[in-house]
């Protein structure tokens, strides 16, 4: 992930106070909202939810 875009997300959470990342399944959400965390020194603990269509 580029220093740069990674950046941006971090001025979205700042000033929106949240961020929804949408997608597929595959797409790197997961490890997006992971690097974003780190990278601002957050604490953080990730609840996976899993949506059956049926």
């Amino acid at each position: 992930m580029k220093k740069k875009n990674l950046n941006y997300y971090i001025q979205l959470l700042e000033a929106n106070k949240n961020l929804i990342l949408t997608g597929a399944p595959g797409t790197g959400k997961m490890y997006l909202a992971k690097a974003i965390a780190d990278k601002m020194e957050a604490e953080y603990e990730f609840v996976q939810r899993y949506i059956r269509y049926i």
